[in-house]
């Protein structure tokens, strides 16, 4: 059940990044545009007393970095999510020391000795595949995102974008890899096997 999950989220996510890259221009820049403006208030109390005119330049000045910080944001959210899809599928030797632990091939002295320091190199080599697969993935969906953005209205497919989703890709890989390590430590010290 928890592949299922895992595989679901990060799709889901991708079919949400597609709508927005779907969105024709008008319309992206007016969503982009009210983020702007909902930053403005929040971050600037005067805001509401400024003139139509100097609160229509400030946001459209802040525009082009909120755009590049949403797209940063979505792919940051993707990397989190495809880090833990990839690293269900990975296969722990754990479980089959824990079947051999059961069926008293050794003690439990040698159980712990042996397979922990087993156990974490595996662990390790199998974050390192989810790693590579994350980026692989993620970097791959960006540019095909990109390309799709060619063929809509008023939009345009840029390598900075790319450039922009895989370094926010990058960040959010290194959150769950950090999440991942801080979980496989918590089960290793309260000596869960599976």
């Amino acid at each position: 059940m928890k592949k299922i999950i895992f595989t679901v989220l990060p799709v889901l996510w991708m079919a949400l990044i597609f709508m927005f890259s779907a969105a024709p221009a008008d319309d992206s820049s007016e969503l982009s545009l009210s983020v702007g403006c909902v930053i403005a208030d929040v971050f600037i109390p005067e805001f509401s007393d400024w003139s139509d005119a100097r609160q229509e330049a400030f946001i459209e000045r802040i525009d082009y970095p909120v755009r590049k910080c949403a797209h940063a944001s979505e792919y940051a959210v993707l990397g989190t999510l495809l880090m833990p899809a990839f690293q269900s599928y990975n296969k722990d030797s754990r479980k089959g020391d824990k079947k051999r632990y059961k069926k008293g091939s050794y003690d439990k002295g040698d159980y712990n000795k042996k397979s922990c320091r087993k156990n974490s190199m595996n662990i390790s080599i199998n974050i390192r595949k989810s790693i590579y697969y994350s980026v692989i993935t993620g970097v791959a969906y960006a540019a095909s995102d990109e390309f799709h953005q060619l063929f809509v209205p008023g939009r345009a497919g840029r390598i900075t974008d790319v450039m922009i989703d895989s370094l926010g890709l990058m960040m959010g890989i290194l959150f769950a890899y950090i999440l991942l390590m801080l979980y496989a430590g918590k089960r290793s010290k309260s000596g869960e096997i599976a």
